[in-house]
């Protein structure tokens, strides 16, 4: 885990480290790893310092682990969240800028 250390905020670093402990078959340890990630980087999304595209590359290969787990329930509860951020942080967004939604 100590190349995550050094850059908490990487997505692919997160990624590749999941991956790798779902190869040496620590599947529990990867699903964690994954949500770690997520609630790290999602806070950070918010201080705008993680790119979308780290945001997206961490929920589908999180997704793609549940669903090979056989746990549709919890793989589609993770997409849903995954909406319901995007949706959060756009609108705390145009909210920060002075953008208001069109009426």
């Amino acid at each position: 885990m100590a190349a995550v250390e050094l850059n908490r905020s990487s997505a692919p670093l997160w990624v590749a480290y999941a991956k790798l402990l779902v190869s040496q078959g620590n599947v529990e340890a990867a699903a964690r790893v994954y949500h770690t990630a997520l609630s790290l980087l999602i806070q950070t999304k918010e201080g705008d310092a993680v790119g979308d595209a780290d945001l997206s590359l961490l929920f589908m290969n999180y997704v793609e682990l549940e669903i090979r787990r056989g746990r549709l329930s919890r793989a589609l509860g993770t997409l849903v969240f995954r909406v319901r951020v995007s949706r959060q942080l756009t609108f705390s967004l145009c909210r920060s800028t002075g953008w208001n939604e069109p009426r």
